[in-house]
C-alpha cells in the first residue's frame, strides 16, 4: 500500500511512519521541512502529493496558538482528496470521547489541563 503522510516528522506522525514502513508499505512522509514538503490546507498541494497513493494520514500538530491551522488542515485535505477515491484518516486526541458513565466529553470535565483545551477543541472540530 502507498501511504502518504502529513506530519511524519512529529511525536505521532513518526511512530506512524515507523509502524507503516516495519509492515512493508511504501511512505511518502510530508512535513514543515525535510525533502517532501506541502500545506495540508492546501487543496492543490494535497491533490498534488496524493496522487498515486492509497491512504493519506494527517497526524499535523499546529504550534500553540495557532490550533485553527488544524481545522484548516482538515478542510485543505478533504477538498484536496475529492472525488480521488484516496481514504483520509485524520489522527486527533481523546478529548472528544466521553467519560465512562456520564454524557460528558473529556474536554469537558473536571480536571481537564486548561493549557490542552485549545488543542482539545481544535481536534474536535477538525
Amino acid at each position: 500500500m502507498r501511504i502518504l503522510i502529513w506530519g511524519a516528522a512529529g511525536a505521532v506522525g513518526s511512530r506512524v511512519t515507523r509502524e507503516a514502513v516495519a509492515r512493508g508499505h511504501q511512505v511518502t512522509s510530508v512535513g514543515r521541512s525535510g525533502p517532501v514538503r506541502g500545506d495540508a490546507a492546501d487543496p492543490d498541494d494535497v491533490a498534488r502529493l496524493s496522487a498515486g497513493h492509497d491512504v493519506v494520514i494527517s497526524a499535523t500538530r499546529p504550534r500553540e496558538g495557532q490550533e485553527a491551522e488544524l481545522v484548516a488542515a482538515a478542510k485543505g485535505l478533504l477538498i484536496g482528496l475529492r472525488g480521488s477515491g484516496v481514504r483520509l484518516i485524520l489522527v486527533g486526541g481523546a478529548a472528544s470521547l466521553i467519560v465512562p458513565g456520564t454524557e460528558v466529553q473529556l474536554v469537558d470535565s473536571p480536571g481537564f489541563p486548561v493549557d490542552l483545551r485549545p488543542i482539545a477543541l481544535a481536534c474536535n472540530e477538525q
